[in-house]
């Protein structure tokens, strides 16, 4: 059996990167983990190594480290303000402009030939109403998606001229137990645990909701094709509402005023939004379907922790 090919991981600290790490444990990869915090690394295994890095400040022993290690594959999941709260905040484009495009540098020159990196649906343009494939326009609206965007654009172009392959996975809508509790699923898991309803803002926008677990299986599965270069939206090509997944959390906490959370979803007049991927190019060149049906998992929401 060929050895299996040795792994740089960032951002295994972070919501999906946790799940990436499981998978790359389970399937004995050796792993190369550069985090500013090992201290949150729960799940590890003799084939991984963990290495303190900051990744916007890589000095010259970590670059040593490196090319020691000498990893075929790079998972780029680290990105510096995720939230919501920072999707305009200009403090982050340039970070993570120059820190991913310095590791990429320094990953070349070490050996690696495959990069697989995260994108979003931010990177597409918001006033798109119909179901979205990687050719539709980019005119992001944050700058967050911009971000995403060009650094996307520049891995590509850079991949390329250096012999190297690049599968960018525009992520739609992740979840999972572990979701961030600013999101919109943990809010309506904590509304309904306490018999409280929530207070809506968009409940008819529709969204491509995929398991972080699917997350995982998809880059696994990108790992696993290192022929494949270019965009890959990520998601199931399945819209749900926030008002469907909201009755469906209620049922599963067993809320008890349901009458009343139809009322509150039906009084908000909000325009709806959809956000939903086409999955063809993905299912076609990574072997990659989603596994998880949002429904089935929404039914055991009380027991998440």
């Amino acid at each position: 059996m060929a050895a299996k090919s040795a792994i740089i991981l960032t951002g295994a600290t972070g919501f999906i990167g946790k799940a990436i790490l499981r998978e790359l444990i389970r399937q004995e990869y050796p792993v190369l983990i550069l985090t500013r915090h090992p201290e949150r690394i729960a799940d590890t295994s003799p084939q991984v190594r963990i290495l303190t890095c900051a990744l916007e400040n890589i000095t010259p022993e970590v670059v040593t480290t490196i090319q020691a290690f000498a990893p075929q594959t790079v998972i780029h999941a680290a990105w510096m303000g995720t939230e919501n709260t920072n999707r305009n905040d200009t403090e982050f484009v340039l970070l993570n402009l120059q820190s991913t495009l310095k590791l990429f540098e320094i990953s070349v020159a070490a050996g690696c030939r495959r990069w697989i990196s995260f994108g979003s649906q931010a990177e597409y343009s918001e006033n798109i109403e119909a179901d979205i494939d990687e050719t539709m326009p980019n005119f992001p609206a944050t700058a967050y998606g911009i971000t995403k965007l060009v650094t996307a654009l520049m891995l590509l172009s850079l991949a390329a001229a250096n012999g190297v392959t690049c599968a960018w996975l525009r992520i739609f809508a992740a979840y999972g137990s572990e979701y961030k509790a600013s999101y919109v699923m943990p809010y309506l898991l904590e509304c309904f645990r306490k018999q409280e309803m929530p207070a809506f803002k968009t409940p008819h926008a529709v969204w491509d909701y995929i398991h972080v677990d699917d997350v995982a299986a998809a880059i696994l599965s990108a790992l696993q094709n290192p022929q494949t270069h270019g965009i890959f939206n990520l998601g199931t090509g399945i819209g749900h509402s926030i008002g469907d997944i909201a009755l469906m959390m209620a049922k599963s906490c067993g809320f008890r005023d349901m009458d009343g959370l139809h009322r509150a979803i039906d009084q908000c007049h909000d325009v709806p939004t959809r956000r939903v991927a086409i999955i063809d190019k993905i299912k076609r060149y990574l072997y990659w379907k989603p596994d998880r049906v949002l429904s089935n998992e929404l039914e055991r929401a009380n027991l998440w922790t």
